[in-house]
């Protein structure tokens, strides 16, 4: 599905041009890992691929799933969260990378690396 913006709202559509979610979105994201982040305001979620809400929409930002996890940001501080919405690494950081390669990189308010997490949103031991 494409997301496409109509009348000021996101909602998407299929490859034929037909819409399948409504446009009523704020902002939307293509899919990825079967969920798509949407914003209804300030308050951002994910939707499933039939437009039902997959987790709630009561995150200031999310990001596209990447190895089974996704970023968002609450209250100003950063974490993940799994497919089924459960917090994975607490939503506390400056600032988090996507999950690349089963690597999270944590930043601090400058926006430099300071360490790592993996995608289970443990610290990673730079000496092992």
């Amino acid at each position: 599905m494409i997301p496409v913006k109509l009348d000021g709202k996101w909602g998407y559509i299929n490859i034929d041009g037909d819409m399948v979610i409504e446009n009523k979105y704020d902002s939307a994201d293509s899919f990825s890992e079967s969920l798509a982040s949407v914003c209804i305001g300030d308050s951002c979620g994910y939707i499933n691929t039939d437009g039902d809400i997959a987790i709630p929409l009561e995150y200031d930002e999310c990001r596209s799933f990447s190895e089974g996890v996704a970023v968002v940001k609450k209250n100003g501080s950063y974490g993940t969260i799994d497919k089924d919405g459960a917090v994975v690494a607490d939503i506390v950081y400056s600032g988090l990378s996507d999950c690349v390669s089963g690597v999270i990189t944590v930043f601090d308010e400058e926006h430099e690396p300071i360490y790592y997490l993996d995608r289970s949103g443990e610290a990673i031991d730079p000496t092992v």
